[in-house]
């Protein structure tokens, strides 16, 4: 059986996270899933998945644009946010800090949230602390990737020389598309040296990733939702597997976006698609180790 490695999770610290999480999305309804570490290693360790990449993020923007609706002052709402994002940063750190050869953890950030002094601090903390790289979602920070607002991100990603995963597609969920995979080619032309993870296959996007991935060294994408899911509208095995190599299978990662959907059964979907031994050890299990290294 090939050993997998899941590069796209929303893993939280308790149950009560993880419904606080799912409801905030519009994903339909969510699995029976408790979305804890334990119950992800002890899935990992009875499928055959060597190690998971938690990613700390939430819709902060919607967050606070919510209290404001509901008479709360915006800078007060916008510094909850903030705290509580921190916490989840920390507690990411310190779950692959403790579980060091299963998990990984980035950290999840919002430069209109967040000030650069904060951003910066928080990633040497965080990266400090036991994570590996950085995470944002251009669409629900409200900024395109090249906004010159977001530019911090990319260079403390250089600076660190830590990979980034970015929420990526044509798929609005009811805000401005601002990910689209053309918005990130300034990105990556601008930072050769650093990594960036497109997540869920472009979504929609893909001949554009398929573009980028042939231009420029440095772009990956994953799996994230794309294998059947709430939300993303179910493809037959062989129109994934020409999605992957439209897209290339030394560029694609198997990712799940646990617990919205089962990773147990997502390890399933993969291994059964009909792709070659080859296909499936890169999408499966290389192409992850090779961006964010051996455990």
């Amino acid at each position: 059986m090939q050993r997998l490695i899941d590069a796209h999770t929303h893993t939280q610290p308790s149950p009560a996270a993880t419904q606080e999480f799912l409801d905030a999305l519009p994903v339909g309804p969510p699995r029976p899933l408790q979305g804890t570490v334990d119950e992800l290693i002890a899935g990992m360790d009875a499928n055959g998945l060597d190690w998971t990449l938690i990613v700390p993020w939430f819709a902060g923007m919607d967050i606070v644009n919510a209290a404001v609706e509901a008479g709360r002052d915006r800078d007060e709402a916008g510094a909850e946010v903030v705290a509580r994002w921190r916490d989840l940063n920390a507690w990411a750190a310190k779950s692959a800090h403790d579980n060091p050869t299963r998990i990984v953890a980035v950290v999840g950030l919002d430069p209109v949230l967040m000030s650069p002094d904060l951003i910066a601090s928080e990633v040497r903390t965080r990266l400090a602390e036991g994570a590996s790289g950085l995470k944002v979602a251009p669409t629900y920070i409200g900024l395109r990737p090249d906004d010159e607002r977001m530019e911090i991100v990319w260079k403390l990603a250089q600076e660190h020389g830590v990979p980034i995963l970015s929420e990526s597609g044509s798929t609005d969920y009811g805000h401005t598309l601002l990910a689209r995979p053309e918005y990130f080619e300034e990105v990556l032309r601008s930072y050769p040296d650093v990594v960036v993870q497109l997540a869920h296959l472009g979504q929609g996007g893909e001949a554009e990733i398929a573009r980028l991935n042939a231009a420029y060294g440095n772009v990956y994408t994953d799996t994230a939702m794309r294998l059947g899911g709430p939300a993303m509208g179910d493809l037959g095995p062989a129109e994934l597997v020409d999605l992957i190599r439209l897209v290339g299978a030394d560029r694609v990662m198997f990712g799940t976006n646990y617990p919205i959907v089962d990773q147990v059964e997502y390890a399933a979907l993969l291994r059964a698609l009909p792709l070659t031994e080859d296909e499936l050890r890169l999408v499966g299990h290389d192409n992850a180790e090779r961006v964010w290294g051996a455990r």
